[in-house]
């Protein structure tokens, strides 16, 4: 639960917080429904990278297998 405080009106109210999910790789907590980033299954491995990571791991793949984003454009 979260509190939240009007600081206009003083009024205050209690809302559920949705727990974050752990970035596999980096460990920091991130929401996929307001940041971004993605969740599933490497084999039987769960994992989870925010959106930092997976734009690295992007990067990285892009890179490995020699993937232009210029050549991706045309």
């Amino acid at each position: 639960m979260a509190k939240i405080i009007n600081i206009n009106t003083g009024e205050d109210r209690e809302i559920e917080r949705l727990p974050g999910i752990e970035c596999t790789l980096c460990k920091s907590d991130f929401n996929m429904e307001n940041e971004g980033g993605t969740s599933g299954d490497l084999g039987i491995l769960p994992v989870a990278f925010c959106p930092f990571c997976l734009s690295g791991l992007i990067d990285m793949v892009k890179q490995l297998l020699d993937i232009d984003d210029e050549k991706e454009e045309e």
